[in-house]
C-alpha cells in the first residue's frame, strides 16, 4: 500500500467524503470499516495505526475490530484501560501527546509516540472507539480531532453490533 507523501497535509473535507463513499461501498459485506481504516492510514502520513475495538457487551470488553497497521496483540481488553479503554468509559475523546511518558498500560509498539482514540456511539450506547496511533508526539491537533470525530460519527452506524444473550 502507498502511503502520503510524508508531512502532506491532506483535505480533510475530501477525505471524510471519501470516507463515507466508502462505507457506503463495504456496508453489504461489513467492510467498510476496513476499507476506511485503510484509506485514511494512507491519506495522512501520521496516522501510523488506525483502527476500531468493538463494544462487547456480554463481557463488559473492548475487542479488536477492523484496522489497518501492523499487527496488535491486544486484542480485548476492558474498559478504562489505555486511551482506548479511557474513551469508551468516560464516552469522550483521549488524546496522549507523549504515549512514551507515564502510565501506559496498553502497549501496541514501541514505536508509538501519541495517539487519539474517540467513543462511537448509536442510540446512546457504546458501540466501538476508532483509534489512531502515530509514531511522532504530539501528532493529533484540533483539526485532526474535529476530522476523526466527523468520521466516528458517520461510522457508528455502520459498526457490527454483538448480540446481548
Amino acid at each position: 500500500m502507498k502511503r502520503a507523501a510524508r508531512d502532506r497535509q491532506p483535505n480533510f473535507a475530501d477525505l471524510l467524503s471519501a470516507c463515507r463513499r466508502e462505507l457506503d461501498r463495504g456496508a453489504a459485506r461489513r467492510a467498510g470499516l476496513h476499507l476506511v481504516c485503510e484509506l485514511i492510514r494512507r491519506e495522512v502520513s501520521r496516522y501510523d495505526w488506525v483502527g476500531f475495538y468493538l463494544a462487547e457487551p456480554v463481557e463488559g470488553m473492548m475487542v479488536l475490530g477492523p484496522f489497518a497497521g501492523t499487527p496488535t496483540k491486544n486484542l480485548r481488553f476492558s474498559p478504562g484501560e489505555g486511551a482506548c479503554g479511557r474513551a469508551a468509559r468516560e464516552l469522550r475523546t483521549v488524546r496522549v501527546e507523549d504515549a512514551l511518558s507515564g502510565e501506559r498500560p496498553i502497549v501496541r509498539s514501541m514505536k508509538v509516540q501519541s495517539e487519539i482514540a474517540l467513543p462511537l456511539e448509536a442510540s446512546g450506547t457504546l458501540v466501538a472507539v476508532l483509534l489512531v496511533d502515530s509514531h511522532r508526539p504530539a501528532a493529533f491537533t484540533e483539526v485532526d480531532e474535529e476530522f476523526l470525530a466527523q468520521l466516528a460519527e458517520s461510522a457508528a452506524p455502520y459498526v457490527p453490533r454483538i448480540p446481548r444473550p
